[in-house]
């Protein structure tokens, strides 16, 4: 009886080491976000898991490019994103203004480099969903025929 009940002992722990290792039961999600609010601020959303959960809440086009204002709920944070870099010099603005005082506002910024050819959508670091964030898109070259000026920002509504 003593070794039938060593022999059960043995492959319970095994049977239990097999299910916390394939996910069975056990800890979280390992994509789950790590950061929240403002201990995101700064922060990479895909680095953190907080592009698993983001929707668009706002977006700029003009003349084929596309600047989005993202959120993620799991993370209660926003960051801007470019769907559509396409020359050297594009770039994506998320500025933010903190509701406290004794905070400086900020801009977090991603520029299209030279030397990549459609990497994908380029975003930029995390602002707090508390603080008023919007985003915010400029050329980098004219386009052809003159359509676009590098010097103006194109921006969406403060949310």
């Amino acid at each position: 009886m003593n070794n039938k009940l060593k022999l059960l002992t043995v492959f319970s722990f095994f049977g239990v080491c097999c299910l916390i290792f394939t996910g069975l039961i056990g800890a979280g999600s390992a994509s789950a976000a790590s950061c929240y609010g403002g201990s995101c601020t700064g922060k990479d959303p895909r680095a953190t898991g907080c592009s698993a959960d983001a929707r668009t809440i706002d977006r700029v086009i003009a003349n084929g490019r596309q600047w989005q204002l993202r959120y993620s709920p799991s993370c209660d944070a926003t960051w801007g994103r470019m769907l559509r870099p396409s020359v050297q010099g594009d770039t994506v603005n998320l500025d933010g203004i903190p509701p406290e005082s004794k905070y400086e506002p900020y801009t977090f910024s991603t520029t299209f480099p030279s030397h990549q050819v459609w990497p994908g959508p380029q975003w930029t670091m995390m602002g707090a969903h508390r603080d008023k964030t919007r985003v915010c898109g400029r050329y980098g070259t004219p386009s052809p025929g003159g359509g676009s000026d590098t010097s103006k920002w194109y921006c969406s509504e403060w949310h």
